[in-house]
């Protein structure tokens, strides 16, 4: 039973959505927002570039633009523009398969668990891992190769990291790129995860809790920022504990990879205690 529902978490219509859809939002905002879709559509025999013939000016010009789009800094910060908007939703959609379960497998299976506790928190950390394995497996796929068409980068672009001796984003932007999407990313996802699997443990309805995540990023994203400055002006000094702006922009950010971290410290807390506090209701209603 268990290599089943293994099997099941993983390869369901849930998680191929999920690839899928930030695949397609990660070629799309760095095809758009890199101005990428510009300059192979624009018009070269307009005025303001001389208005010569468009082929000649076009081959002339084209190589000219694309090395400048074509650099790790423009890959990065132009694909990921739009992600940010929606990234918890690409990390707990995947979920929804556990609130599948919750109706069926710990209802009518029930019985086949030595321990309905410990067999709820394995499916929790089970899903919350396979939710951020998929993103984190897509975003080193669309890296990976588009990748292979970057022709230049710069010497610096983000504090995060910077502790790795052998300047590792200088000498490779793709292992630098995989080793943050395997950090900070993949511990952001695994937390929103596991937050949306404890809110299902309340909720019967999984879209109700998607729909609730997201919500609750955008409004806790700007209230982070004002809980730290009132928190710095109690305290005296600068304090960025709970907003999450530098966390999801880690690939462009002055913050250090320690203090980038530091945000998801009072969200790993709160999944915590919501996780705790389900699974305990959840055993009481199957004990009653």
């Amino acid at each position: 039973m268990n290599s089943f529902l293994l099997q099941h978490r993983l390869f369901n219509r849930y998680t191929l959505i999920t690839a899928v859809s930030l695949f397609s939002v990660l070629i799309l905002s760095w095809f758009f927002v890199s101005g990428l879709s510009e300059v192979l559509f624009m018009d070269y025999s307009a005025p303001d570039l001389g208005g010569r013939d468009h082929a000649e000016a076009r081959g002339e010009m084209l190589p000219i633009f694309l090395q400048q789009i074509m650099s790790s800094e423009t890959l990065i910060n132009s694909s990921m523009t739009y992600v940010v908007l929606f990234l918890p939703l690409f990390y707990i959609f995947p979920t929804v398969t556990f609130s599948s379960e919750l109706k069926s497998c710990f209802v009518f299976g029930v019985h086949r668990f030595k321990s309905s506790s410990k067999s709820l928190l394995l499916a929790i950390a089970q899903h919350s891992l396979i939710a951020a394995l998929v993103s984190t497996a897509t975003f080193i796929l669309f890296y990976a190769i588009i990748g292979l068409f970057v022709t230049a980068h710069f010497d610096w672009m983000t504090m995060f990291g910077q502790f790795f001796h052998g300047d590792l984003y200088e000498n490779n932007p793709l292992l630098f790129f995989i080793f943050m999407f395997c950090t900070i990313y993949f511990s952001f996802g695994f937390l929103f995860a596991f937050i949306s699997c404890g809110l299902m443990l309340f909720i019967e309805r999984p879209y109700f809790v998607i729909f609730g995540i997201a919500v609750a990023y955008y409004v806790y994203f700007y209230v982070g920022s004002y809980l730290d400055y009132f928190l710095s002006l109690l305290l005296g000094h600068h304090i960025e504990l709970f907003w999450l702006g530098n966390t999801v922009t880690a690939f462009n950010t002055y913050q250090t990879t320690l203090q980038v971290f530091i945000p998801l410290i009072p969200i790993a807390i709160f999944a915590g205690i919501l996780v705790f506090l389900g699974v305990q209701k959840r055993i009481k209603n199957v004990c009653t």
